[in-house]
This record gives structure tokens, sequence and C-alpha cells, in this order.
């Protein structure tokens, strides 16, 4: 029989899952709450949906490098520099693929359901900073890598920028230390 869980989601019924209070089933192993269907899977399932959002914006900023790489008196062109436009495109796709990816790898990394929520949000966060940062720069004409430009817009686009990484480097961190780990303990 199932039952409607905390989170809104259908899972079987169990006595033990319905008697504990939401942060002990938090904090328990994923392997243990996996048949429930409200582990990592949500939070796997919204890193596949942030991954292809991404990947599907990095087609549409190919889209803008094409028109903006057209000659000026091509009635194609685009006004925008096709470098930052370009560096947009790929940044996206490997945001998308990224998160792809760590959706993959997200139930063999986690070790409870409190983790998966905590790396998902930094990956929507570290994503969101990252490509929102990319795209202004993109759009504004420059890479946003520049730590000294007369534009004032630039300096906070790189800060933006670089915080994202920051996360993106804690999560990739994260995955790399608990895939080791795992691997090394199962030898």
């Amino acid at each position: 029989m199932d039952v409607q869980s905390d989170d809104g989601l259908a899972g079987p019924a169990s006595a033990e899952l319905d008697a504990r209070s939401a942060p002990e089933r938090a904090s328990e192993p994923v392997a243990a709450r996996a048949a429930d269907g409200s582990t990592t899977d949500v939070v796997a399932d919204s890193l596949i949906r942030l991954g292809i959002v991404f990947v599907a914006l990095a087609g549409g900023a190919a889209v803008w490098f094409v028109f903006a790489s057209q000659s000026p008196t091509s009635p194609w062109a685009v006004a925008s520099l096709p470098g930052p436009v370009d560096r947009l495109a790929s940044t996206l796709a490997t945001l998308g693929f990224g998160a792809l990816l760590g959706a993959w790898l997200l139930p063999r990394a986690a070790r409870s359901v409190m983790e998966a929520r905590v790396v998902g949000v930094a990956t929507y966060l570290g994503c969101l900073l990252h490509g929102g940062a990319s795209f202004l720069a993109a759009l504004y004409g420059g890479y946003g890598v520049q730590l000294t430009d007369p534009r004032p817009r630039s300096l906070a686009i790189t800060s933006v920028r670089v915080a994202g990484m920051v996360v993106l480097g804690a999560v990739l961190l994260f995955f790399v230390v608990r895939l080791l780990g795992t691997r090394r303990a199962s030898k």
C-alpha cells in the first residue's frame, strides 16, 4: 500500500518510516531510503532537469554565436562579439553535462538524504551564478574574467562568476572525495 510522504511523494507504507520525524529520516543512509522513492531520486531528477535546461540554453547560445559571427553587412548579423558568445555556449554545455553527470553520481556519493539535498542546492546555485554571469558577460561583450576594467559592471560579473566556480569546485571536491573514499573502502 502506498501513502503520501512528508514531501508529497507516494511511497510504500511503513510504520517505521511514519513513526520517525523528518530530521531523523533525513540523516539516515541513502540506501535505507531507496525503496520509498524520496531519497536522492528527487534531487537527481532535479539535476537532470537542470542539465537539460542548460544544454538547451547552450544550443540557443550556439545559434546566437552563428548570427554574431556574420559579416556586419549581412542581414543576419547580430551586434554581439562572437568570442564571448562562443564561450557562453561552451560554458552552458559544460554546466549542463556536468549537472547530468552529477545526477548519475549522486546516489553513489551521498551518504544521507541531507547530503544529497545540500549537494543539489549547491549545484543549482553554482550553475546559476556561473551561467548567469557568463550570459551577462556575453551580453555586454566581455568574457567575465577581467579583474581590472574601466567598466564598473565587469568586476561585478567576474565576482559572481568566480563565486559560481568556487561553489561548483566544492561540489566537485565532494564527489571526488566520496567516490575515491568508497572505492578505497571497497578494496
